[in-house]
């Protein structure tokens, strides 16, 4: 039966299942932090579909990845991120798989700098929704914003960069939902709100993480020069409901030997006439029958 986590929390051994945190940040920030936004029961959970896609079982055992596929069938598809690899649940279909890298921040540097980014809100929700979606920076529903701090830069009225918080297992908070307008790009503005945002992440006691795929080459690249450090890697999978299609099975097809012509049906000839038509007369066209008359040379099949 489904639940708000709210309502069931998760039990103490549910939770102790989790070695460190991110191992399994999901199901970690799930049963701790925004367990207000969980969905499911102590078997699985999922953020509501508002918020995102992620969701996790409690572990790997038929009855729990059973839970997990209900909430794929009752609330749409989802996304895990899990260190090892796990089954598929059943009922449902790998649409994805992307491996990516989890970093930490270790070494970031805690000075004020130049950028003065804007505390962004629900007013400007659907802003940030729009520019997530033009950019692809990851998974952003219509309350994404909701889960966490964001900030971002607005350049003649408009929202052209944004970065912020998703993920909260125990101590630590992830970056994510950093992303640039593409006609503002390469003027820095992605790694500096990046940085502040993981400032203020450490300024309130916790410590910063973020994911990144794999081939993203150029944004490990940009988040080991802000301090991230490689954790350990994990797979990012997407799935949805299985969906199995029924054919019906119908009768074969008569193959055509060469000189032979199925006649079409003329509803207007046969209405006229009030039956099916006479057999064929040779002196008669062939509009009626086929293959038409120019191509009877050709193969049937």
């Amino acid at each position: 039966m489904e639940c708000r986590a709210c309502d069931s929390h998760p039990t103490q051994s549910a939770r102790n299942l989790v070695g460190h945190p991110l191992d399994r940040c999901v199901w970690s920030s799930l049963t701790t932090r925004h367990a207000a936004e969980a969905i499911g029961n102590p078997r699985a959970l999922r953020y509501h579909p508002d918020y995102g896609p992620f969701a996790a079982a409690a572990d790997s055992s038929a009855e729990n990845l059973a839970a997990l596929s209900a909430l794929v069938r009752s609330r749409g598809p989802i996304s895990t991120v899990e260190a090892e690899e796990t089954e598929t649940p059943p009922g449902t279909q790998v649409v994805k798989r992307a491996p990516c890298f989890q970093m930490i921040g270790e070494k970031i540097d805690l000075a004020d700098g130049d950028l003065i980014p804007l505390n962004l809100c629900d007013t400007d929700a659907k802003d940030m929704l729009a520019l997530a979606t033009l950019t692809n920076p990851g998974p952003f529903a219509a309350r994404t914003n909701r889960l966490g701090e964001f900030i971002g830069l607005r350049r003649a009225g408009h929202l052209v960069a944004m970065a912020g918080e998703r993920m909260k297992p125990d101590a630590y908070t992830e970056i994510s939902g950093v992303c640039s307008h593409p006609d503002y790009r390469g003027r820095g503005y992605a790694g500096e709100l990046t940085r502040l945002a993981a400032k203020r992440i450490i300024m309130r006691g916790e410590i910063p993480f973020l994911h990144v795929f794999a081939a993203n080459t150029s944004a490990i690249k940009l988040y080991e020069k802000l301090g991230f450090v490689l954790r350990r890697e994990s797979n990012t999978d997407y799935l949805s409901a299985l969906v199995v299609l029924l054919r019906r099975a119908l009768p074969r097809r008569k193959r055509l030997c060469h000189g032979e012509h199925v006649r079409m049906k003329n509803p207007r000839s046969e209405q006229a006439s009030g039956g099916d038509r006479a057999p064929h007369n040779p002196s008669e066209p062939l509009s009626g029958y086929w293959p038409p008359v120019q191509d009877r040379d050709k193969p049937c099949c």
